[in-house]
């Protein structure tokens, strides 16, 4: 994943992982890189406590909500409904 494809990802979840508390939240871009080098990587959620210095529960918990809203926020974007279009070529192709 290039920079920039990291920072527009970051932008389009940061409304989503944005969190409010007493305490200063977690960045939404130390959230994503936590959860794309997790992915990525296959590692344990102990390893990323390790590498990032965050408590495993909170990894765990990143990782959820982080995928969470990768999904919601890129399916629309990547995984549009079909048209109607769409359904009648799909028809074709199936016949």
């Amino acid at each position: 994943m290039s920079p920039d494809q990291f920072r527009i990802l970051v932008e389009l979840l940061h409304p989503h992982l944005q969190k409010r508390s007493i305490r200063t939240p977690l960045p939404t871009n130390l959230r994503v890189a936590v959860t794309l080098l997790y992915l990525a990587q296959g590692d344990t959620a102990k390893l990323k406590h390790a590498e990032f210095r965050i408590g495993t529960s909170t990894v765990y918990k990143i990782i959820h909500e982080t995928c969470r809203e990768i999904w919601n926020v890129l399916q629309p974007l990547v995984l549009k409904a079909p048209s109607k279009e769409d359904w009648k070529t799909i028809s074709v192709m199936a016949s």
